[in-house]
């Protein structure tokens, strides 16, 4: 069994940087220009699917605005007096 110290030479004998063993370059510019921009591709079945956000999204958005206006309204005439 190795003591701490033999464990420590070890890792400082180690390469500090590590290179890939081939260039990955060509295969992610092969995915990029296949992919499209704005869809998602399903993989079971092949469709692409639009990518859009859900109605809800938009609408508590919205909420969140109309909520913070109406607190502005009500509690700014109370900080003035």
């Amino acid at each position: 069994m190795k003591t701490e110290q033999q464990l420590d030479e070890l890792i400082s004998a180690l390469s500090k940087e590590r290179t890939p063993e081939r260039d990955l370059w060509p295969d992610l510019q092969q995915a990029l220009q296949n992919t499209p921009q704005d869809a998602v591709t399903e993989k079971a079945s092949g469709k692409v699917i639009p990518l859009r956000r859900p109605q809800w999204v938009k609408w508590s958005a919205l909420g969140g605005i109309a909520a913070s206006v109406f607190a502005a309204v009500l509690l700014l005439p109370q900080l003035n007096q």
